[in-house]
């Protein structure tokens, strides 16, 4: 438990990093993903919600959208089952 509260810590600093720096942030995504360019990925951090953090269920749920975004983008295979993974990897540790 210690590890994962550490995690979703490091998580949460990192979405405050994002949002406030999403030009270098997309910069860095950049070579993760394709058929995307750095100026879409920076519209893209500037639109989310990255320094909102979620728990319960509102994360479970949030989960299940970037799933989605990261099928679509080609990070995860469009077979993903949505539910299913946001499921496997959703957790109530804080």
């Amino acid at each position: 438990r210690p590890v994962v509260v550490a995690l979703a810590k490091s998580l949460v600093e990192a979405y405050d990093w994002t949002h406030a720096h999403s030009e270098e942030a997309a910069k860095i995504f950049l070579k993760y993903t394709t058929n995307i360019t750095q100026s879409e990925l920076r519209d893209l951090y500037k639109q989310l919600t990255l320094h909102q953090h979620p728990f319960s269920t509102d994360l479970r749920d949030q989960l299940e959208f970037y799933i989605d975004d990261f099928k679509d983008l080609g990070v995860l295979k469009a077979s993903t089952d949505t539910k299913k993974f946001a499921e496997h990897i959703f957790a109530k540790v804080i």
